[in-house]
């Protein structure tokens, strides 16, 4: 097994263009995380590798910024038969605006967090070979704070199962689900699951505030159905739905 950082560690940046597993467990904990690819390479999707992966952020709780794990700029493979990142706070997608980024598990892939958001513009996309699962994470905490506006996230997998809360303000959100055998749920918004592109309310002076529209939340099995049990949410200011699209064989509300 593989173990770095603690419990006692800031800050702890992970930059590289794959991870690769060897077999056994490799661990990575800190207060605040960081994965990225700033090498200017990209691995290969035959790069294979073995055992797990578990990133567990846990950030010092403030008034002012939540803290937790950050998916950052550049292509990422993760090269391990199964990968949790997981926040006590929120996962947090970041890059440069006006640029496309890229995280890849071999197997499954789990984010686990208060809520799981983006910073404004920003273009990713986080893929597992296997199951891509969001969830919440017990006693996880979130000051719900705006990272910005107009992000796009595209989570996918063979199943992509929402059970958290994904929240990307004027946004676009979408789950994609290519189909797995023996199974028919390609794509399930479970109950108690929140999966947001509202608008949000800014404050521009002390005496009034502007509304930004609410953007696209896409729901798209290639195979198989689409069952939402949550809630999705496309408004702006209290405003009525945008634009919200379910693609599947079968649809189950």
């Amino acid at each position: 097994d593989v173990i770095l950082g603690s419990a006692a560690t800031q800050r702890l940046t992970l930059d590289a263009p794959s991870l690769q597993g060897q077999g056994g467990e490799m661990r990575v904990r800190a207060q605040n995380v960081t994965l990225r690819n700033t090498t200017g390479r990209s691995a290969s999707p035959e790069v294979m590798g073995a055992g797990t992966l578990n990133v567990a952020a846990d950030p010092t709780w403030s008034d002012v910024r939540t803290g937790g794990l950050t998916i950052g700029q550049g292509a990422v493979r993760l090269a391990v038969d199964a990968a949790r990142l997981s926040s006590q706070g929120d996962i947090v997608f970041d890059g440069p605006a006006g640029t496309s980024h890229a995280l890849t598990a071999q197997g499954d892939l789990t984010l686990s967090a208060a809520r799981v958001t983006a910073t404004s513009g920003t273009t990713h996309a986080a893929d597992a070979g296997g199951v891509l699962s969001v969830t919440s994470t017990p006693g996880g905490r979130t000051l719900g704070e705006h990272v910005g506006l107009g992000a796009a996230l595209q989570l996918s997998g063979q199943r992509v199962v929402q059970a958290g809360r994904v929240e990307l303000a004027s946004g676009r959100v979408t789950l994609e689900g290519r189909g797995a055998a023996g199974r028919t749920d390609t794509v399930v918004m479970a109950a108690g699951s929140t999966t947001s592109a509202a608008g949000a309310v800014l404050q521009a002076g002390q005496q009034w505030a502007v509304s930004t529209a609410g953007e696209q939340v896409t729901a798209r099995a290639l195979e198989g159905d689409v069952h939402v049990g949550g809630t999705i949410d496309v408004s702006a200011g209290g405003v009525a739905v945008r634009r919200q699209r379910l693609c599947a064989d079968g649809i189950r509300l």
